[in-house]
Parts: C-alpha cells; sequence; structure tokens
C-alpha cells in the first residue's frame, strides 16, 4: 500500500467503480469520484490529490479537457486523460492542457499502473526543474556579478540588473539589443572575430570594453560557455566583472613604480616613515640633500580648517636658516611658500633679496637663490617644501628642479600614506574599541537571550534556515544549537508542523509586522507542546527583511490547567444543576406523596369497607390505579433527586433482563427487533432490582420510540469495561466516579440519533422530544444510576442511532430478601398512637387508618404540639408516627426531646423522601422503623406490627 492519491472523473458510474476497484487492488487510495467538470474541480481542490484520472467526455456543461486545463493551472495536479476514442480535434485541445498520459479505454492493470506512476515521475520531475529555474533565476538576478545571454549573432537574449545598470540601463531596455550597440565603434571588428571565435572554441575568455549610456567607457573582463540544449537554438553564456578601476589604479602604480625607481636611493627611506613629524624631518632633510643644501622648510595645510577662505598654511620645520621659525603661518600670494600655495607651481627665485615677492623681515636679507615646490594630494595643494642657497652665485638649474618636482610628488605620496596610516591607526583604535563593545555586547545579548526562559530563535529571512536558537529552546526542542543551525524546519519537525511554522513566517515576512501565534503545536521528545509565539522580521539597511525573529512561550501547562479548570467548571455547574433539579423534584415528590397518603389511604379504607359486588367499587379501584401511577410518578422523581427507595441486593444484570425479555419484547414496536449479547459469567452487582428493572425499560422504550414505525434492531448488552479517571470523566454526571471495573449494560438503537444539543438536555426533567412523554423516563434513569453509584455514557449522531451505556460497580454486596407484603387488613391493633404530621390531609386519612386497624389515634400538627400531646398521654401511647419534614421543629429535634422524655419510646419514621435520606439523617437515633409515603391500610399495618412486636 503507497500513498499515492487519485480521483477519478468518470461519468459513467461502472467504469469509475471497476477503475476504483482496480486503483485500489494496486495499492493507491482513492482520494475523490466526480462525475462532472465543475464537481471534478471543486474535489480536487479540497482533497489534493496526487493524481487525477479524467474521462475526455463528460456531459453537464465542462468537458474533461476544461476540467483538467482548470485543474493543471490552479492546482499544478498532474492528469492522465482516459478515453475510448477521440476525434482530432478533441485530442488536439486535450494536448494543449499539457496532460501526463492516456489511457485508452479497454485497458489492463499493467497499462494503467505504469502510466499513473510514468506521470507522477514526470509531474515529480517538472517540479524539480521549475525549483531549479527559480533558483537560478534569484541567483542571476541577485548575483553581483555581471551577467548574460547571447545568440550566436550578438543579439543579448537575457542581462541580470547588476550588468544592465553597469551600461545605465533596465534590464528590459538592453534584452533585444545586439552586443556592437553597446561597443566603441571601433570595437566592433574585435566583436566579430570573438563570434567566429566562440562558435569554433565555445568557451573563450579575454576583455572588452563597453561603452554605457553616459558615455563612458568601461573595461570588462569576461569567460564565456557555449549553450546547445535540446528544443532550443544554442546561445552564450557570459560572466563578467568590471576591472575598469583595477585597470586604470594599475596605470597608475606603474607611473609611480617609474618615479619611485629614478628616486629610489632618495626616496627609499622616506617612504617608510609613518609617523607625520618624523617624515616632516626626512622630507626636508632629503630634499635639502638632495640639491646639496642645509637650509629649508616645510610648510602645510592647516587639518582644522575646512573652508578655502580660511585655510592656514603653517611651517611644520625649518632647518638651517630657517630653524626658530616653526608655527610661522604663510599668506595666499605672498612670499615664496604663499606663492607656490596659491598657483600650484614650481617656483625658483635667484637672488631672493631683490625679488619683488619677498618678505620684508631682516632674517631673509641672508637669502640669496630659493625653490619653492608644492606637494599636491590629488590637484589641491596641501604643502610647499621651500630651499634656500646663502652663497652667493648658487642657482637651482632645470634638472635640481625636476629633481626636487618628482621628489615632492613622492614626498607628497609618503605624506598621504603617513596621514592615512594615522586615520588607519585612528580608525584601527575606534574599530578595536568598537569590536570590543560589541563583543561585550554580544556577550551581555548571549547571557541574557540564553538565560531567558523562553525559546528565541532567529532564520535566514531567505530560506527560513535556523541561524541561531538558545538554551531554552534547545531544553524545548531537545536538540543542541549545533544539530538546529543551517537546517530547517522540514529537517527537524513532521512536514505537518513544519508547513505550519513556514506559513505563519512567511505571513510574518510578507506584512513587515509581528505576528503573535496563541498555540502553537510542537512535538518534542517529551510530548506535544503548545507555544505562544511572537515573530517580528529584522529588517537590512534597506529596509529589506534579512532575518526573521522568534520569541515563544511554553503554555502547555498554562493551557492544560485552563483545560482542566474549565472541565472542574463544567462539572461544577453540572453538580449545581443536578443538585437544583434534585431538591426541586425531590420537593415535588414530598408534596405529591403527602397528597397521595390521603388519596390512597382513604381509597384503601373504602375498598376494605366495600363488597366485591358493590357497583362502585370499580370506580374507587380506578382511583386506586391512578393514585398508583401518580406514586410511580412520584418515585420516578425521587430516583432522579437520588433520594428513591431502594431495596439493594445482590443481583446478577443478565439475570435481570432474563426475566424481563418477555415485557421487553411487548414494550417495543412490532418493526423492532430486540438482539441479545450477554456477556457469560457476568459479576454480580449492589443494586435494587426494581429500580434496576425501571432503567432498562426506560432505555428499551426510549430506543424503540427513536426507531419508530419502521423497522430497526435495538441491541441488549453486558459485558465489564475498565474505567480510568479519562474514560470516566467523558461520561455523565460522574465528577468523583473511583476508577476500576465496572460492569455495563449498553443499549443500541439504529433510530433516528440525536444532536449535540439534545444529548446536553435528555437527562433534563421534564426535556422530551415525544410528543405525549412527561420528561422524567431518562431523568429516572439518571438519578437510579446515581443513587447507584455507577454512571451513563451516550453516543448519538444523527441518521446513525443512538447508544447508552449503563456502568454499575461491582462490588461484593450481602443477599437482601424482601419481605412479602399482607393484602389482608385484620383489627387487631391495641393501644394509642400518636400522629404527627404537618399536613392535615395525611393525619386525618391516618387517623381513620389507625381507627380502622383497631388503635386509639391522637393527631398533633408540629413537633411542639405533639411533644406537649405526648407528656399527656405517654402511658397510653404504644407508637408515635413522626414525619421528617415540618416547620417550627424538625422531625429530627422533635425525636431528641421524645427521647429526653422517654428514651424507650417507639418511633415510626414517615417522609415523602426515601427511606436512604432517613438513613442518613436519623441513624443511630432510634427511630424504629420507616415508612415511605404515600402508604396504604396495608402498609401501616405492617410497620405497625413490626415495631410493636420487636
Amino acid at each position: 500500500m503507497n500513498d499515492t492519491r487519485i480521483m477519478i472523473v468518470e461519468d459513467e458510474r461502472i467504469v469509475a467503480k471497476d477503475l476504483q476497484f482496480r486503483l485500489q487492488g494496486l495499492g493507491y487510495e482513492v482520494a475523490a469520484m466526480a462525475s462532472e467538470g465543475h464537481d471534478a474541480v471543486a474535489k480536487a481542490s479540497s482533497s489534493r490529490p496526487n493524481l487525477v484520472l479524467m474521462d475526455i467526455r463528460l456531459e453537464n456543461g465542462m468537458d474533461g479537457i476544461q476540467a483538467a486545463e482548470q485543474i493543471r493551472n490552479e492546482l499544478d495536479i498532474p492528469v492522465v486523460f482516459l478515453t475510448a476514442y477521440a476525434d482530432q480535434a478533441t485530442l488536439a485541445r486535450a494536448k494543449i492542457t499539457e496532460p501526463f498520459g492516456y489511457i485508452l479505454k479497454p485497458f489492463e492493470e499493467r497499462e494503467l499502473q505504469s502510466t499513473i506512476e510514468i506521470a507522477l515521475y514526470r509531474h515529480k520531475a517538472e517540479q524539480k526543474l521549475r525549483d531549479s529555474e527559480r533558483r537560478y533565476r534569484s541567483l542571476v538576478d541577485n548575483s553581483q556579478g555581471l551577467i548574460w545571454t547571447h545568440d550566436l549573432d550578438g543579439k543579448i537574449l537575457s542581462i541580470n540588473p547588476a550588468a544592465a545598470h553597469l551600461l545605465g540601463y533596465e534590464p528590459r531596455e538592453v534584452v533585444g539589443h545586439n552586443l556592437s550597440e553597446f561597443m566603441p565603434t571601433e570595437f566592433h571588428a574585435t566583436l566579430e572575430d570573438y563570434l567566429a571565435r566562440v562558435q569554433e572554441q565555445e568557451n573563450d575568455s579575454g576583455s572588452l570594453q563597453v561603452l554605457t549610456r553616459a558615455g563612458d567607457t568601461r573595461i570588462l573582463q569576461y569567460r564565456n560557455v557555449w549553450h546547445d540544449e535540446p528544443g532550443r537554438p544554442p546561445y552564450i553564456l557570459a560572466h563578467a566583472a568590471d576591472v575598469t578601476d583595477r585597470m586604470r589604479v594599475e596605470q597608475v602604480l606603474r607611473d609611480q613604480n617609474a618615479y619611485l625607481t629614478a628616486l629610489h636611493e632618495t626616496t627609499l627611506g622616506l617612504m617608510s616613515r609613518l609617523e607625520l613629524e618624523d617624515l616632516l624631518e626626512q622630507i626636508i632633510t632629503r630634499a635639502a640633500a638632495l640639491v646639496g643644501t642645509e637650509h629649508g622648510y616645510v610648510f602645510l595645510l592647516s587639518p582644522q580648517r575646512d573652508i578655502a577662505d580660511e585655510q592656514e598654511m603653517v611651517m611644520r620645520v625649518g632647518i638651517g636658516a630657517y630653524n626658530g621659525f616653526k608655527g610661522t603661518k604663510a599668506n595666499r600670494g605672498v612670499g615664496l611658500a604663499g606663492t607656490v600655495w596659491q598657483t600650484g607651481e614650481p617656483l625658483v627665485v635667484d637672488d631672493y633679496r631683490n625679488w619683488s615677492g619677498r618678505l620684508a623681515l631682516s632674517s631673509r636679507d641672508i637669502l640669496r637663490a630659493v625653490a619653492g615646490v608644492p606637494l599636491k594630494s590629488g590637484t589641491q595643494t596641501v604643502g610647499v617644501i621651500g630651499l634656500a642657497y646663502l652663497e652667493e652665485g648658487r642657482r637651482f638649474d632645470k634638472d635640481e628642479m625636476q629633481a626636487l618636482t618628482r621628489f615632492a610628488e613622492l614626498a607628497a605620496i609618503a605624506l598621504d600614506n603617513a596621514r592615512l596610516y594615522q586615520a588607519t591607526q585612528s580608525e584601527l583604535g575606534e574599530r578595536k574599541r568598537a569590536e570590543e563593545q560589541l563583543r561585550s555586547a554580544e556577550n551581555f545579548l548571549n547571557t541574557v537571550v540564553n538565560n531567558i526562559p523562553h525559546m528565541i530563535f532567529v532564520k535566514d529571512a531567505q530560506d527560513l534556515r535556523f541561524v541561531r536558537f538558545n538554551q531554552a529552546g534547545e531544553e524545548l526542542v531537545g536538540m543542541t544549537t549545533g544539530a538546529m543551525l543551517g537546517k530547517s524546519d522540514y529537517d527537524l519537525f513532521p512536514e505537518e508542523e513544519a508547513a505550519f511554522f513556514e506559513k505563519k513566517d512567511r505571513e510574518t515576512l510578507a506584512s513587515g509586522k509581528m505576528l503573535d501565534i496563541s498555540e502553537e503545536p510542537l512535538d518534542t521528545p517529551s510530548g506535544r507542546r503548545y507555544l505562544h509565539t511572537k515573530k517580528i522580521p529584522v529588517l537590512d539597511t534597506d529596509g529589506q527583511p534579512k532575518y526573521l525573529l522568534g520569541i515563544s512561550e511554553d503554555i502547555t501547562e498554562h493551557k492544560l490547567e485552563q483545560e482542566r479548570q474549565r472541565a472542574l467548571e463544567r462539572k461544577l455547574q453540572e453538580t449545581q444543576k443536578l443538585e437544583s433539579l434534585g431538591v426541586l423534584a425531590g420537593g415535588i415528590a414530598h408534596d405529591f406523596n403527602n397528597l397521595l397518603v390521603s388519596i390512597l389511604g382513604n381509597v384503601g379504607l373504602v375498598l376494605v369497607d366495600l363488597e366485591s359486588d358493590s357497583p362502585v367499587r370499580e370506580p374507587v379501584e380506578q382511583i386506586k390505579v391512578a393514585a398508583q401511577r401518580a406514586a410511580d410518578l412520584t418515585r420516578q422523581m425521587l430516583a432522579y433527586s437520588g433520594k428513591g427507595r431502594f431495596v439493594m441486593q445482590r443481583i446478577n444484570l443478565n439475570s435481570v433482563i432474563t426475566e424481563i425479555t418477555q415485557l421487553l419484547q411487548v414494550s417495543i414496536n412490532k418493526n423492532a427487533q430486540l438482539r441479545f449479547d450477554l456477556m457469560p459469567n457476568l459479576p454480580p452487582i449492589e443494586g435494587d432490582v426494581t429500580q434496576v428493572r425501571q432503567v432498562l425499560m426506560n432505555l428499551i422504550v426510549n430506543a424503540s420510540d427513536a426507531i419508530g414505525e419502521r423497522a430497526g434492531t435495538i441491541g441488549l448488552t453486558t459485558g465489564i469495561v475498565q474505567a480510568d479517571h479519562e474514560y470516566l470523566s467523558n461520561s455523565f454526571m460522574a465528577p468523583d466516579l473511583p476508577e476500576g471495573h465496572y460492569a455495563f449494560v449498553e443499549v443500541t438503537d439504529n433510530g433516528q440519533g440525536m444532536d449535540k444539543e439534545t444529548q446536553a438536555k435528555i437527562f433534563d426533567p421534564f426535556f422530551t422530544t415525544k410528543f405525549t412523554g412527561r420528561g422524567l423516563g431518562l431523568a429516572a434513569v439518571l438519578g437510579i444510576v446515581r443513587g447507584h453509584g455507577g454512571t451513563i455514557k451516550v453516543y448519538s449522531e444523527i441518521g446513525q442511532g443512538s447508544v447508552f451505556r449503563v456502568l454499575f460497580p461491582i462490588k461484593d454486596a450481602p443477599h437482601d430478601t424482601e419481605k412479602p407484603t399482607t393484602e389482608i387488613l385484620k383489627q387487631k391493633g391495641n393501644g394509642t398512637v400518636l400522629v404527627i404530621d404537618d399536613e392535615e390531609v395525611v393525619r386525618n386519612v391516618t387517623k381513620r387508618m389507625l381507627s380502622r386497624l383497631g388503635y386509639t389515634p391522637l393527631v398533633a400538627e408540629d413537633g411542639p404540639v405533639g411533644l406537649a400531646v405526648y407528656e399527656k398521654h405517654k402511658d397510653q401511647i404504644v407508637c408515635i408516627l413522626l414525619d421528617m419534614t415540618m416547620p417550627r421543629m424538625s422531625g429530627e429535634e422533635t425525636l431528641v426531646h421524645l427521647k429526653k422524655v422517654n428514651p424507650d419510646v417507639r418511633v415510626l419514621l414517615m417522609s415523602g423522601y426515601s427511606e436512604q435520606e432517613a438513613s442518613n439523617r436519623f441513624n443511630g437515633k432510634g427511630v424504629g422503623a420507616f415508612m415511605q409515603k404515600p402508604y396504604t391500610p396495608q402498609d401501616l399495618q405492617e410497620k405497625l406490627d413490626e415495631i410493636l412486636e420487636n
């Protein structure tokens, strides 16, 4: 079985099914099936198959060719056409869509499989080729090198931005033009030789001159490669570099070398001087020695003045006759140094004493012949070398001036070098300090980043590969930084997660803004974690994304705690809801039971006194039946409230089901069938067999109602399940049940099913989906199951039916037996019985029952009155009937006071609530027996016999 997913588009159902069967037999997965064009496009978009098998001829508007064209253009999914026949025009249309193959009907499985595999392989190869071309184009367009292609006639086919911009154009302005249009006219013949040479040798290298839009000539050094690819004409790929500036510098260096060679001996020591003051001493000393004098100076422009009119030229060093004049300032156009500064040309004065431009200083009277040469940096005069002869008749000849001029040129270079050296040293010092600050800042940043408890990572904005990762991230993903650097998400994480990460990264880079991802899932060695991640692009100096910065906080524990808190809140709300409804249901049942005491009691007394052939006997019996049904209704309400009367004993669920099988059969509609699957040797549970029967009956009847009048099946299954906290937490109203083995009864139906909204309400009292329902059946089921320490799980979907699984805890329980009730009312009582109850109807009917049984009745409407009556008649009273719930003084408080008067007083407790409720409140307080309301005269007789005989 491979993971290739194929969609079938075929309007003949039999052919489509046959094709589906064959594909599955070959190990392929059928992702979707369609019979018309529009549906095929929609399903291809939603299911994303790896390949589409498309019938060319389709009905209903869009044919297979149109659908294939849309799928290929919009989804890039390969299409293989299926056809039994086709005319040339149709095949021509199909060819335009670039299908990945044709399969002619009928076909063999081998042909089908080979065509599919070839199509998948070809599509994958084309994808790789497109990716390769995109990467190549990105490389060329972003390369700083000069790249272009041209045909064998010199026509430019493509050119990258760097090459086009060098020429002063945009790429679109250059493509289509001939190389000759961008070369000086005198080089056209050279171009023809180049084109001929390339065709002969295929590879070529050399240099050529190009002409820019601005008219400048640039020199390019190139290397060319011949390309001859199938399906396209041969072309030349050229890669070049602009060497214009380098060649000009080389020419300057050659010229300087000539000067340096001519004055090598003189300037060798000079050029090694990098400290400015030392260099100036060497310059004037060597210049003086060059012409055989000991008198001279060097003026330099002051570096503090940048404005030409405010610049100062100051004597930096003087020897001989000029010694002691250091710091003297020259005025532009005045004196020898000022004149050379102004003109920028060498100057010779044979007799300084008679020169009109001399300085009127007596110290200059000793000078005879003087000469000055400028020190230039580029075209600017930055200084002056001045020399003097003191001897009469000595002159500076032409050769000496030429030597001095060349020397000054080299000295100026030396000065530039010294200044550059000083600037470099200063810059290096600044850079060193900056590097130290950078290292310090980086160390500080590393310390901060690695001690932040959240994962911090940096990715390259282009390929989204990791370039930085902190220690918290290493601990979270379980990998070292070394293992992650240079890797992408696809190298490190599952494909689905990697695709999610990449999508969010691309969104962040595209928006240029911070992206906040509240719950980003990540599978780690320690399990699935949830991250709160903030991502933001880091821009370069051009404002383009260079990196992607991400900070991820592990919020797994917080998320789990929130989920736990929400689960607890839901359970609390459900519990409070159940308790509130339980109190309501219990209160209603209690009040109803008080009323039913009067009805059933009076009816029972009437029936005792009526002859069997009395004409009113039948209506009275109907009253009794109606009252008993009302009593059953109140018992269901008590069951829901959890206060129902349970007679607990050891029972087997299989036995209970077997006993009521016949009853179940007649309770369901005639079109429904019961199917049993009962687990052999099912362990017993502790329960009330009557209440468990009620649960089964309610669930079976509900299942039958869900099926309705149509044919259906109701399943009844028993078994054992090992329930842990997670299993129980998904059960209905089971917040604190212990883990362990539970016996279960499962009722299933294939009826109409329920939606989630209905499932949430089915156990609410008075909620029903039936026209005639009262809405107490499932409420009672829940109450009974809760009273047995169990729970209910419900599974249902619309149209799929429902499953109700009832769980009962398995545990050993003593076997209880039910005492049969007497149906004969005998007048055998003796003594006085006190009835304490706040309901007048209860007191009146009970009084009549007691009289009929032979007792002397006394009545009291509450606890204080009852205590007073007992104090007065305690010697005659043999038993007290005490209501559990009364105003002013509760039954519990009344009992305490009665026991103080007579610790041995016999008390029969009465209540509309269950015996369990009474047992919880009166356990160990001396209650002789309990009687559930409503009760009949027979029930009262039985309880009085029990308490008085004991």
